[in-house]
């Protein structure tokens, strides 16, 4: 670290020496994590090639808490993985690919077929117009362009139909709420910590402040990153003492304003935003078959050699 205006700071006043101190410290954390997850992603990368041949594999992107700033020292990688369908699924009909992967330290790759992810957009649903925001993505060289298409309008497909978006996290408030005091396997631990998942009550009201500064025009990629991030750390991490009838109290408050915010915007939005852009939809279909055609005649000229 170079701290050859360390003195010079000093000798202006304490608390600009601290600033650039704890600036610098900020700064060497944040890259090492970001080494970590670049490491981790190709690992993702490498493991997903021992499932799906290369040259089906359009990108893979990470998901989750990173993306939102809401990663801590326990959270985990995972990544979704947008692959093409083979010859023989498109010639038999095969069912599209949509499954997740557990790695052996238990960190997901999720899998889903690149018609099925562009519905998905369409879809508005946060957990994957994301991977059109995330800082950390691979993408197969031979898809690369489509890949930066896809990027130039990324916010106009994340408001490709404004008001499906609000329903849909709307949605996702919803489920959450019902999921606090269900007992998941994989949550049991945290139910009988507290008696709720915190993890769901801390995912509720950020999709909340999503939908609230979505409905509002702030740019999607703002619009991930939650205005309380240190208060939902401590809710996700159980930090608060909440007692299960106040965490669920809670959570019918934020699931409210959650409805009574879809509702309102579904009044009073522009009528342009409350039906799909057709122009996003042709883009949408124009690129995606760009993407099958460039794969479809590799396939057919190896198939021909």
């Amino acid at each position: 670290m170079d701290t050859s205006n360390f003195k010079v700071l000093w000798g202006l006043n304490d608390g600009a020496f601290f600033f650039d101190f704890y600036k610098i410290l900020w700064y060497n954390i944040n890259t090492m994590r970001k080494k970590e997850i670049e490491k981790r992603l190709a690992e993702h990368y490498q493991e997903l090639l021992t499932i799906i041949p290369e040259k089906q594999v359009f990108a893979l992107c990470l998901q989750g808490s990173q993306n939102y700033n809401m990663a801590d020292k326990d959270s985990d990688i995972d990544s979704k993985a947008i692959v093409l369908p083979s010859l023989d699924d498109i010639i038999f009909n095969h069912e599209a690919k949509s499954y997740t992967h557990v790695r052996a330290n238990d960190e997901h790759i999720d899998i889903k077929d690149i018609r099925l992810m562009f519905n998905q957009y369409r879809k508005q649903n946060i957990n994957f117009v994301e991977t059109l925001f995330t800082k950390y993505v691979i993408v197969n060289p031979i898809y690369q362009q489509y890949w930066d298409l896809l990027i130039s309008r990324k916010e106009e497909i994340a408001h490709y139909n404004p008001l499906q978006a609000m329903k849909t996290m709307c949605g996702m408030c919803s489920e959450k709420f019902h999921a606090l005091l269900h007992e998941y396997p994989s949550r049991k631990y945290w139910l009988d910590k507290f008696g709720y998942d915190p993890k769901q009550l801390s995912h509720l009201i950020r999709v909340y402040e999503f939908m609230k500064m979505y409905s509002k025009g702030v740019p999607y990629e703002d619009c991930l990153i939650p205005f309380s991030v240190d208060y939902l750390h401590k809710v996700k991490r159980g930090q608060i003492s909440y007692t299960p009838e106040v965490a669920e109290q809670i959570a019918q408050e934020y699931l409210d304003r959650a409805v009574s915010l879809k509702k309102e915007y579904e009044s009073f939005a522009p009528a342009e935003s409350l039906k799909p852009n057709q122009e996003t939809d042709k883009f949408l279909d124009d690129v995606l078959n760009k993407i099958m055609r460039t794969y479809m005649k590799e396939e057919l000229n190896n198939a021909d050699s």
